[in-house]
């Protein structure tokens, strides 16, 4: 059978050198050694190895799992490692599916800010169910265990699909107690597979004011949070008589600067009483 120098041999599969010296050295393919410079000879038998091993490094197995299921594995056993590859491809889908969602979602947000058609707007609808994770009173860190804090750290690596988000609650008819925390979409954290227990609340579907605010970053303060947030909301309720029943949450969806100026894009959610 005829032999090939190494880059003869790699210019006619349409790889390079180095790829077959890798497949060598995980010992998916084998070489001779001839001549005072030790150059490498590959026998064309090697060519259906190599191309069963792009084959599966296509498909996101490593070349030491390549090595195994081309030369050891048994059929079941290669039944095994494709049912479980094809099961976290599935995963890897659904979450490139949702990144695309949100990146078509956030390209509206931007064209709608381009054209000044945010800012005010406001509709009676839907408020979906989601979770929230508290994680500060106010300005302070809110005590949280070990488990929870783990339980937070897989909650910030899902960002972007878990967003900034602050709850205000009233307190003898005022808004003033104030939360800031992270939420999700129920169906989001059900793909993604995020701890949903204690100390995380959980929000049920309801109807609602939306509101859409851009504002100026302002004063850390929590009344004036509150305030700055709020008013034009709570005077849309004021002026239709709309009667609030539960927390506000308020969402951060983008910040963006304008010459020097820090400007917070947020949704208000307001669930009303049914009448």
């Amino acid at each position: 059978m005829h032999k090939y120098k190494i880059g003869d041999f790699a210019i006619n599969l349409g790889v390079t050198p180095d790829l077959l010296k890798h497949y060598e050295k995980y010992n998916i393919i084998t070489s001779e050694k001839r001549g005072e410079g030790g150059y490498r000879f590959y026998d064309f038998t090697q060519v259906p190895q190599i191309l069963e091993s792009k084959k599966y490094q296509k498909l996101g197995f490593k070349l030491r799992e390549i090595e195994n299921m081309l030369n050891h594995e048994s059929i079941d056993a290669l039944v095994d490692s494709l049912s479980e590859k094809t099961e976290a491809l599935a995963e890897e889908i659904s979450e490139k599916q949702l990144i695309l969602t949100y990146t078509q979602n956030l390209c509206k947000l931007l064209r709608e800010l381009q054209e000044d058609n945010f800012d005010g707007k406001w509709f009676i609808g839907k408020i979906d169910s989601f979770y929230f994770f508290p994680h500060s009173n106010g300005y302070k860190f809110i005590p949280q265990s070990r488990s929870a804090l783990n339980h937070l750290s897989h909650w910030i690596n899902s960002i972007p699909f878990v967003e900034q988000c602050a709850r205000i609650t009233s307190n003898k008819n005022k808004y003033n107690d104030l939360i800031f925390g992270l939420s999700i979409n129920k169906d989001h954290a059900k793909a993604l597979k995020l701890y949903v227990e204690d100390p995380i609340e959980e929000f049920v579907e309801s109807w609602g004011l939306i509101y859409q605010s851009t504002q100026v970053g302002g004063s850390p303060r929590k009344q004036d949070f509150i305030h700055r947030t709020l008013n034009k909301a709570l005077d849309i309720l004021e002026k239709h008589h709309f009667t609030p029943n539960g927390d506000i949450l308020i969402r951060t969806l983008l910040e963006t600067l304008d010459k020097g100026t820090k400007y917070y894009h947020r949704k208000i959610t307001i669930p009303l009483e049914s009448e």
